[in-house]
Parts: C-alpha cells; sequence; structure tokens
C-alpha cells in the first residue's frame, strides 16, 4: 500500500472520539471536525466520479443535508466551502481505484463516529 495512503487511513482511523458538550471550545471542536469530514467527503465524491462511480450518498446535496442536522445554515456554508477544497483536490487526477476501494469503508467508519460525535448538536427538526 502507498505509505501516504497508509498515513491518511492511520489518521482517518484515529480521531479522537471525545463527546462533546456545548461549550463555545467543544463547539469550536466540532465545526473543525465538521470542516475536516467535509474535505474528506468531497474528496471521496471526487474520486468516485473520477472512476465512474455512483456515491450519490456523499454527493453535494446529501452532504449539505447531514451537516443541517447539527449547524447553522451559514455554519452548513462555511463546512460546505471544505466539501468544494476537497473535491478540487481530486478533479484534475485520474481514476485512482485502489486508494478508493481503501478509502471508502475508513469514511463509512468515520460517518458512523462523526454521527457519535454529532449527536449532542443535534438540531430541533423546527430549526432546519
Amino acid at each position: 500500500m502507498n505509505p501516504y495512503l497508509t498515513y491518511l487511513v492511520l489518521i482517518i482511523l484515529f480521531v479522537p472520539a471525545v463527546a462533546f458538550g456545548q461549550s463555545t471550545s467543544d463547539t469550536q471542536s466540532f465545526r473543525v471536525l465538521s470542516d475536516s469530514f467535509a474535505y474528506e467527503l468531497g474528496k471521496a465524491y471526487q474520486m468516485g466520479k473520477n472512476c465512474n462511480k455512483e456515491l450519490s450518498s456523499i454527493s453535494p446535496p446529501k452532504a449539505a443535508g447531514l451537516f443541517i442536522n447539527y449547524m447553522k445554515e451559514h455554519e452548513v456554508q462555511q463546512t460546505m466551502s471544505n466539501y468544494e477544497s476537497g473535491l478540487k483536490s481530486k478533479s484534475e487526477t485520474r481514476c485512482e481505484a485502489a486508494e478508493l476501494k481503501v478509502f471508502m469503508p475508513v469514511l463509512q467508519a468515520r460517518l458512523a463516529n462523526y454521527i457519535k460525535i454529532a449527536t449532542p448538536f443535534m438540531r430541533p427538526y423546527s430549526e432546519h
């Protein structure tokens, strides 16, 4: 396996799974986590497009739909700019099927971890 890919997998898998409260520093930490996760979602989506894979479950509208459950609209827009950066980071590359094959299960694990951490930030449906 590519050493850079191995490093990326280790970083993604070992993101601290800290349960956040609602303090300002916790909210800021959650936003940083969301921004990082959005970047990874955008990158994975573009990698799938490069390989002609159907990844609509992590498309821009689906990603924004995930984040709106935990953030205000303007925060989602800021976070989605990181998603766009992830898209751009892979927009000029050819299909990296091996990397995508390794990356997708890691991303699924990170999604489960993100939702667990995000639960305290869940917004009432009436606020969406």
